[in-house]
């Protein structure tokens, strides 16, 4: 059922992206200097909530799993659609899900909008919920990627915005002070 879902949105992907209108330019979001198109991020939004309703009923593992097979096929649209749908888990989320959220940022962020989707969503109402990860995600400020740098930061405004965890956030602009990106 699930693999044949992925072929349905695939396909439909397929057919959105050859309309010129559905297209955006977000080559100002990324400095390699190279033309990033892709299917805007309202219609993949609508996709992405159209075909959660069919998978609403399953246990978040298995929804998660899903999401990572997303990730692993490397799609951009793919992955705004993983991170939606992580985030429509939101209250189920439990302490365990810290290791896929992590796993997901080391191995499958690479770039601004990705970093900034994850982490304002799904990672961050985790982190909003389970403070005693916080630690953690203040070790990102020394990882080798600029993507989990910037994660470190991004993931706390989740928080932020609901005025919880400033003392956290400062100590990682602190650590970040420095930092050439």
């Amino acid at each position: 059922m699930l693999g044949s879902l992925l072929k349905k949105i695939d396909l439909e992907l397929k057919e959105l992206s050859a309309n010129p209108q559905n297209i955006k330019d977000y080559s100002r979001f990324h400095k390699d200097g190279k033309q990033r198109l892709g299917i805007a991020a309202s219609i993949i939004r609508k996709l992405s909530s159209r075909y959660f309703k069919e998978i609403k009923h399953e246990e978040k593992q298995l929804i998660l799993s899903l999401c990572t097979r997303m990730l692993d096929a490397g799609k951009s649209s793919y992955m705004e659609i993983a991170f939606d749908w992580a985030f429509r888990l939101e209250k189920h989320y439990q302490s365990e899900d810290f290791e896929i959220f992590e796993s997901w940022l080391e191995n499958h962020v690479d770039n601004w909008g990705s970093c900034d989707d994850l982490c304002t969503h799904a990672f961050g109402a985790f982190l909003f919920r389970f403070p005693e990860f916080l630690p953690r995600a203040e070790q990102w400020t020394k990882s080798t990627s600029k993507w989990v740098r910037r994660a470190s930061a991004v993931v706390l405004i989740f928080s932020l915005r609901r005025m919880k965890h400033l003392k956290e956030a400062l100590k990682v602009a602190e650590n970040l002070l420095s930092d050439s990106e």
